[in-house]
This record gives structure tokens, sequence and C-alpha cells, in this order.
């Protein structure tokens, strides 16, 4: 299953972007892929570090501390 990226704030203000950032239109090059992640299924998700779609939270502690510091919804 792959899905648009979909963020609560710009996430690339400010920082600058990376091929990972691209997501699926690395491998289409279709500019409707572009920001697209294939989404993985949550089973076993404990022993399949690393998370995120650029990698960045070794640990499933650390991708849920980090979720836990998103801004509340406007």
């Amino acid at each position: 299953m792959y899905q648009r990226f979909g963020v609560m704030q710009d996430y690339f203000a400010g920082r600058p972007v990376s091929p990972s950032d691209l997501g699926r239109y690395n491998v289409t090059g279709k500019e409707e892929d572009r920001h697209v992640f294939k989404v993985p299924s949550l089973r076993n998700i404990a022993v399949t570090a690393p998370y995120f779609h650029d990698a960045s939270a070794g640990t499933l502690e650390e991708a849920v501390a980090r979720h836990g510091e998103l801004p509340a919804w406007p």
C-alpha cells in the first residue's frame, strides 16, 4: 500500500530536501508519485527498525516519542 505524504505543517520549511523525501518518485519518475511512500504493516514492528521514511528513528521507542512531540492540531 502506498500513501501520499501527509503533514500538519510545512515539512520542508528550513530543511534541505533529500532524495529519500521524494518517495516512490525515485522509482517511477512519475510526478504523481512525488512524496508517495510505501506504508508497511504494523506486524512485527518491534523488529523492523529503523523507522520513518528516512530511517531517522533507530528504535521504536524513539519513533513513538517523536510522534508525541508533534504540535497540536489547529
